[in-house]
């Protein structure tokens, strides 16, 4: 996860492979699933490759946003009872390596790399019948500096529609809330004021200048649902981070550093939890599909009513 502005990332490249280091600590970079069983160690499974995504859409997106992660989730009307059915469903093949936590209701983890776009992972929550899908870097992208990110928006959105039709076409259980989820990253710039300069034209309800830094906004701006009787949460996170790209010398010593700051929002947009409501399968497709519209005018027009 990229740092706040001034909690500064170091993307270091070793001839076997890219390593991420941020203020705490050093890790290879790999999607990264918050959680962990009732014991504190994470639960996860990895899948083999396999080909998810089909391109089959002519939208268009702002040229300037890298996507970083999409999830989509989904509260259930029923218990999970089986986390393996529910990756079979969508994924339809083994996991290649499967860790479960034997603790009743405990969160587990399902990863697998489904294209070379990036990673696919489920995360179920049993207590709260929650799963969520999240489709994540696997690598560092070959944009300058090397990123942890799926793509530039407006190349991978059609592949990114295609498999929400899908998540939705094989969808069989109602839900009580469903949400979809997007990390963006905006383009380099070389100082920080810079950085801020690009955020100001998304964010009319806020003045920043030269002297700005830390900051961090955000803010829900609900609207109710074209396709169903319900409320949609819009949450917006907007800052700007500071990366540091640095390559290993030959003692493993860092060299060739290199600063630059980009524009980042997180972008939450789900139904409204305090409204009591059950969606069939038929309503989810049209839930999901209209909260991905919803996040993709933020990304274009930012923060509106």
């Amino acid at each position: 996860m990229i740092a706040p502005l001034d909690a500064a990332q170091i993307t270091l490249r070793s001839r076997r492979r890219p390593l991420l280091l941020t203020r705490r600590r050093l890790h290879r970079v790999l999607p990264v699933c918050r959680g962990a069983s009732s014991q504190g160690r994470p639960v996860v499974y990895n899948a083999s490759p396999m080909t998810l995504f089909g391109m089959s859409s002519t939208d268009s997106a702002p040229a300037d946003w890298y996507l970083e992660s999409l999830r989509l989730t989904a509260f259930r009307v029923h218990p999970i009872a089986d986390e393996r059915d529910e990756w079979m469903r969508f994924v339809g093949a083994e996991p290649e390596v499967e860790i479960r936590s034997r603790a009743e209701g405990a969160t587990a983890y399902i990863s697998a790399m489904p294209h070379e776009l990036g990673t696919l992972t489920l995360q179920v929550d049993g207590t709260r019948r929650k799963a969520d899908w999240f489709v994540g870097a696997v690598r560092l992208h070959d944009v300058p500096p090397a990123l942890p990110i799926v793509g530039p928006l407006a190349d991978v959105l059609p592949q990114l529609r295609s498999f929400v039709s899908d998540w939705c076409a094989r969808n069989e259980d109602s839900s009580r809330r469903v949400a979809v989820g997007l990390v963006l990253l905006g383009p380099d710039y070389q100082d920080r004021a810079s950085g801020y300069d690009s955020l100001q034209p998304f964010l009319p309800a806020v003045h920043l200048d030269g002297q700005s830094s830390d900051f961090m906004y955000r803010i829900n701006r609900q609207r109710p649902s074209q396709v169903a009787a319900t409320l949609v949460n819009r949450v917006s996170l907007w800052s700007v981070v500071r990366m540091l790209d640095v390559e290993l010398g030959s003692a493993a010593m860092p060299v060739n550093k290199a600063e630059q700051y980009r524009r980042r929002v997180a972008l939450d947009i789900n139904t409204a939890q305090e409204q009591d409501a059950e969606f069939d399968a038929s309503m989810q497709s049209r839930l999901i599909h209209e909260l991905l519209d919803l996040g993709l005018e933020i990304s274009e027009k930012g923060d509106i009513p």
